[in-house]
């Protein structure tokens, strides 16, 4: 049996000019397979739909239940967010969007727009194009008249969706339901990304997280009050800048059962691409503000995340966390925030010569400061008298002071981020560099920040008395 595939994986140069689409000879029976726009007038089978649109949708589901397509293409975040479930769906950034204008008359040639570099391009397109052809070889059974044991063989031999590694294989150790996973279960080989995309398909269905504690507040917020999750039904892949904080944050909240746990890779093109690959298998049934893309491609300003991530700015079950009081009139601060993974000087703290007059102007407005953060910050972040402190490594006591405070005065920190979300008056100072505030925006505020009207950004003592005379009374 001989079968000739393109198979686009060993000159990027050469996808950019696909040929006649995918050429299969199975026992002396040609199979070509096509590129086709739906609703070009073209109608022979074996075709792969691209530019799919709203405009097309219904034509191109039509397509593909009646078998003449195999797969669909779209460029078309939303859309294929709607078909993501569907093994037959693909999405593939704006940026590579494949264009028509120079197809010949029989359709045998497809151009593409080359927008990025040939590599990005290849990277992106090697986990679609490789899972078209999967699907097509499933196909065949239909269409070409074989022996289906000799094509059940081609396919397990070349195109198994079973690992050569299982994920178990890379459990490092257990606790009860936290499972860490081996530094290597994210690959630092770009040609690895097929066989990760395998074995994410073994986990369990599961909800991916990737970064900090408030990355986890967003991805939470998406979850809790819109699937009502069942204690311990929750499984949550974590690809966690701090694993212990991780473990600790996902334990304050019953609804999460299994937590696959692993630490986030740190360069930052990697991080891009494995995202993306984690992000569109199908078992990955949700994750919060994660971008597919870039943050700065996809964290744009005027960014609605309660339309694009399904996340509620003031969630049920932040405004009903438990709440803990020490006096009615306490306002919590949390002087810093996660400092892991910071390049270029970024800091996100309170910048140590404004603490004393921080606190100062939060007594002398007549408020008392409780103190929030890890112990580690006292030697930074001195407590004056007339304060209380409850620096601990506890999420769920800090979120209850929180939840119990008049408002929260504080840094960048996953702290804001819940205050936000249960809707207190939050004041932050957003991230400085080298010392010095940001005079430009950062893509992070506007998921972090812009979304809230409770947010107020401070850049002096002065935005602080104003937002305590104004906001609170």
């Amino acid at each position: 049996m001989q079968v000739l595939c393109e198979q686009f994986r060993s000159d990027w140069q050469r996808r950019l000019s696909i040929s006649r689409g995918l050429e299969v000879v199975v026992d002396n029976t040609p199979c070509s397979i096509e590129l086709c726009i739906p609703g070009e007038g073209h109608h022979a089978t074996n075709r792969v739909l691209i530019e799919v649109n709203s405009h097309n949708e219904k034509l191109a589901e039509a397509e593909l239940t009646s078998g003449r397509a195999y797969a669909a293409i779209t460029t078309d975040e939303k859309l294929f967010s709607k078909h993501r479930s569907k093994e037959n769906w693909f999405y593939l950034p704006p940026s590579l969007e494949i264009q028509s204008e120079n197809w010949v008359e029989e359709r045998e040639h497809v151009t593409t727009r080359n927008q990025l570099n040939s590599e990005s391009y290849g990277l992106t397109t090697e986990v679609v194009f490789r899972e078209i052809e999967r699907i097509i070889l499933y196909g065949l059974k239909k269409y070409i008249p074989t022996s289906e044991e000799k094509i059940l063989s081609l396919i397990e031999e070349n195109f198994s969706d079973k690992p050569k590694r299982p994920y178990t294989s890379f459990i490092k150790s257990k606790s009860n339901r936290d499972i860490l996973l081996a530094e290597d279960f994210f690959p630092d080989q770009f040609q690895d990304l097929e066989e990760f995309q395998k074995r994410l398909k073994g986990l369990p269905p599961f909800f991916l997280h990737y970064g900090g504690a408030g990355d986890a507040l967003l991805l939470l917020a998406s979850i809790i009050d819109r699937f009502k999750p069942e204690p311990g039904s929750l499984t949550i892949l974590s690809a966690a800048t701090s694993i212990e904080a991780s473990k600790i944050f996902f334990r304050e909240f019953p609804a999460v059962g299994d937590l696959y746990i692993c630490q986030i890779p740190d360069d930052s093109m990697a991080l891009t691409i494995l995202r993306y690959a984690t992000c569109v298998v199908a078992n990955c049934k949700g994750q919060g503000a994660t971008p597919l893309r870039s943050h700065k491609e996809d964290w744009i300003p005027g960014l609605d995340i309660t339309k694009s991530y399904s996340i509620p700015l003031y969630p049920e079950w932040a405004k009903n966390f438990p709440k803990k009081i020490f006096a009615d009139n306490q306002i919590a601060v949390a002087p810093r925030g996660s400092e892991i993974h910071m390049t270029g000087g970024k800091s996100n703290s309170i910048p140590q010569v404004l603490w004393e007059d921080v606190i100062f102007l939060i007594k002398s407005a007549g408020y008392l400061p409780v103190i929030l953060g890890v112990p580690s910050e006292e030697e930074d972040y001195p407590a004056p008298s007339g304060c209380i402190v409850k620096r601990s490594l506890s999420f769920r006591e800090q979120m209850e002071i929180i939840n119990g405070s008049v408002a929260l005065v504080g840094a960048d920190s996953w702290a804001k981020t819940f205050s936000a979300l249960a809707g207190k008056p939050t004041l932050v100072f957003p991230p400085t560099y080298d010392g010095i505030f940001n005079s430009s925006d950062d893509a992070s505020y506007n998921v972090f920040l812009r979304p809230w009207s409770n947010i107020t950004l401070a850049k002096s003592t002065q935005d602080l008395q104003s937002f305590l005379l104004s906001k609170l009374f």
